[in-house]
């Protein structure tokens, strides 16, 4: 049994479906070269705020997670003074973090039935496998398409290269949190719908979706989708032995071919991977233990440099990039040294509370096998999105804030199919 929808909703769900074709170009539709400047999505988003401000702020107030969150903006508005740089920057940024909340507050409120989720998906989907079939022809310059891997990035290790791909994104990292997030979220609700066409048409786009992850050269990504893969076959409580044994000889078949494609066809970039994860030095080691390491080794120093800013600030400096004395003004490249920097102890105490409820819903069904594909496919791909930003930084995503006021809204608001009932507060 479906809801009934305003056509006030209805126009919701369908700025949303645009929403999610549109972000998957990243800088294509955008109005400006920039990578922050305005564009079709920005005009979706704040479309979506102006319609829907109360729901919004009644969203936020009717989740715990939603509400911690605003609680950490409060903090990074005072903390802010304690910026080392201009106060206007932190801010900005937290007036925009604001936005996003809301926008999660928005997709709380409003209850989803699975043909809404459905429209979502169509829109990502169809978005996903067009941006990166035009993100493979034009790597493999079988045609040229303008504004496509226009970033032309050699990476070298030791004796080892390849160009990074970087589709319609100005930086490959910040293509690859858009795959790291959507790859898992439609690979896992494609493996969990019955047979058919959507099926193929969402195996294909995440296959797609992948050689292009592997062609950034981004390693997070790739691991964060293996271990949250791993992770939903071994939670799935619907899964019996049989049922997981088919379905990881069904993944490895996918894997397997997928790995052929890149094996033939894109040979030097599995030689960059051997280098950067430690299986083969490249035919030289130099390179390998200069740039590499001093990349990995940046991301430890950032979390230890926020820790210790606690002790100076204890309510933090703001959201906004930190500050060392070794690499001054820059990006911590991990979500959790963000968090912490911007606001102290409070961040802390917020990141230790996150990942225990993320532990309290792996070990809880929400909901219903009819209504599972997408909100696990949700689910998953937020955990991979997170487990990728553990090496990045890539918190001002709005597409993120919008999947997650989804799931809260699934997971805890009045039944979503007939005599169905949600036992988890999000």
């Amino acid at each position: 049994m479906n809801l009934s929808y305003t056509s006030k909703e209805k126009f919701f769900f369908f700025l949303i479906s645009l929403y999610c074709f549109f972000v998957c170009f990243g800088n294509f539709f955008r109005l400006g070269v920039n990578e922050s400047a305005p564009g079709f999505t920005s005009i979706i988003f704040f479309i979506v705020l102006i319609a829907f401000p109360f729901r919004g702020i009644r969203g936020i107030l009717s989740s715990s997670i939603l509400i911690s969150f605003l609680f950490l903006l409060l903090i990074s508005l005072f903390s802010a003074v304690f910026y080392p740089g201009k106060i206007i920057i932190p801010m900005m940024n937290t007036g925009q973090l604001f936005c996003y909340l809301l926008m999660a507050g928005i997709a709380a409120h409003i209850s989803f039935d699975s043909v809404a989720l459905k429209k979502i998906y169509f829109g990502l989907v169809f978005g996903l496998l067009l941006s990166s079939l035009i993100t493979i022809v034009d790597y493999l310059k079988i045609y040229d398409f303008p504004f496509v891997n226009d970033t032309e990035i050699v990476s070298k290790y030791g004796g080892a290269e390849a160009e990074r791909a970087g589709g319609f994104f100005n930086r490959r990292s910040a293509m690859a949190a858009n795959l790291s997030l959507f790859i898992p979220m439609v690979t896992i609700a494609a493996l969990e719908i019955k047979k058919g066409l959507g099926k193929i048409i969402m195996l294909v786009a995440a296959g797609a979706a992948f050689i292009c992850l592997f062609l950034t050269l981004n390693r997070s990504g790739i691991l964060a989708i293996i271990l949250v893969l791993m992770i939903f076959t071994a939670f799935n409580k619907e899964y019996g032995k049989i049922k997981k044994i088919k379905l990881g000889f069904i993944s490895s078949l996918i894997a397997l071919l997928i790995g052929m494609v890149l094996y033939f066809y894109f040979p030097e970039h599995i030689e960059v991977y051997k280098v950067k994860l430690g299986i083969s030095d490249g035919g030289s080691m130099a390179g390998k233990g200069s740039r590499l390491a001093e990349s990995d080794g940046a991301r430890w120093f950032f979390f230890v440099e926020a820790l210790k800013s606690t002790l100076s600030s204890p309510i933090g400096h703001g959201f906004a990039v930190m500050y060392t004395k070794r690499y001054n003004y820059l990006d911590p490249h991990n979500i959790i040294s963000y968090i912490v920097w911007a606001t102290g102890w409070c961040g802390i105490a917020w990141v230790i509370y996150l990942f225990y409820s993320l532990r309290k819903i792996l070990k809880s069904n929400l909901l219903k096998k009819q209504f599972n594909p997408y909100v696990n496919g949700i689910k998953y791909g937020l955990m991979s999105w997170l487990l990728n930003n553990m090496a990045h930084n890539n918190m001002h995503m709005g597409i993120i804030w919008i999947l997650l006021g989804i799931f809260i809204s699934v997971s805890r608001n009045k039944p979503i199919v007939a005599d169905e009932t949600i036992k988890i507060r999000v």
